[in-house]
């Protein structure tokens, strides 16, 4: 019996290095943990067709959208470590999720292996066309003056924690209301009752171009390349340091061989730098920010405990 578990060892030892030499020899399969046709969607398309170039082997998109991206993020935890089922995961699916539930049937960190950051979005500050506020000073000087006074729009545990992360580097309380969707909360926008949207700036900005809001300010340490007029929160509300985005990543199952996770960072890496990628990006308001395994394993981590900690002050932690 030791003989045999000795020669299987051997066998699985050789294979391994064999399996990442060949690889990838057949199809990736790529989740992207919301419906199609959403802005995720249209960024992970994007860089799953250019990955696809690179490798040399179709990258199939398979949209598992639920749950707060949890379906999609639990099938990919749960697939062959192989290094042909791939994540494309956001910020919500390795950072919010966790932050704020006290139970989630995957561990951002152990359930995964790291293989690029891909890129960073910013979210866009919005009032009403009409509104009294023409900066973001403005708005923190009147939510200053009425505590609760202001209300905001939320459809997401990411917008909630940003609004929330506003909330406490300025020393204000713009109230929550939450929406099941985004077009509910902009009809109440749109009429009013809504006082701020935060929008991610590839569906906000275009409401801004179109006179129907006033863009205040983008939510990132640098202005967006997609709206350079409109400052940053650190600019317009003398809050340096505040910096937040959406981020998207590529992950694969934890188990997977390093030498395949290297082979796709690799070719992950060369698909953001190629000028059509970049370019269809930046449309899209999307910075690209490719990494190594290591330097997204160290921003995760950053961003756990950033948005943990948001979480726990501001009593959003979920007992589920």
């Amino acid at each position: 019996m030791t003989r045999l578990l000795w020669a299987l060892g051997l066998v699985l030892a050789l294979a391994l290095p064999a399996a990442a030499q060949t690889y990838p020899d057949k199809p990736l399969r790529f989740v992207i943990p919301f419906p199609a046709g959403g802005a995720t969607d249209v960024v992970g398309r994007h860089v799953a067709q250019e990955l696809s170039q690179v490798l040399g082997q179709p990258v199939v998109v398979d949209n598992k959208p639920g749950a707060s991206a949890i379906i999609g993020a639990q099938a990919v935890a749960t697939a062959p470590p192989d290094g042909y089922t791939v994540l494309f995961a956001t910020s919500s699916v390795l950072a919010i999720n966790a932050a704020t539930r006290t139970k989630l049937s995957y561990d951002p960190v152990k359930s995964f292996a790291p293989v690029t950051l891909v890129g960073l979005t910013p979210m866009i500050i919005l009032v009403g066309p009409n509104s009294p506020y023409n900066t973001l000073g403005d708005l923190v000087a009147a939510a200053k003056a009425k505590p609760g006074g202001l209300r905001y729009a939320t459809v997401s545990d990411t917008i909630r924690l940003a609004a929330e992360m506003l909330n406490e580097r300025a020393g204000i309380k713009i109230e929550s209301v939450p929406y099941r969707g985004a077009a509910e909360a902009y009809g109440d926008f749109y009429a009013g009752r809504i006082d701020v949207m935060f929008d991610p700036i590839p569906t906000g900005y275009p409401i801004v171009t179109s006179k129907r809001a006033k863009g205040l300010a983008v939510t990132t340490a640098k202005r967006s390349q997609m709206a350079p007029e409109v400052p940053t929160v650190a600019e317009a509300a003398n809050l340096p340091g505040f910096d937040v985005s959406i981020w998207y990543s590529l992950v694969l199952p934890a188990g997977t061989p390093q030498a395949i996770v290297d082979k796709l960072n690799q070719a992950a890496v060369k698909a953001l730098e190629s000028p059509d990628l970049k370019a269809k990006l930046s449309s899209l308001g999307v910075e690209p920010r490719p990494s190594s395994p290591q330097e997204l394993a160290a921003f995760v981590d950053g961003e756990l405990k950033r948005w943990s900690a948001v979480a726990r002050a501001a009593n959003l932690v979920q007992a589920e």
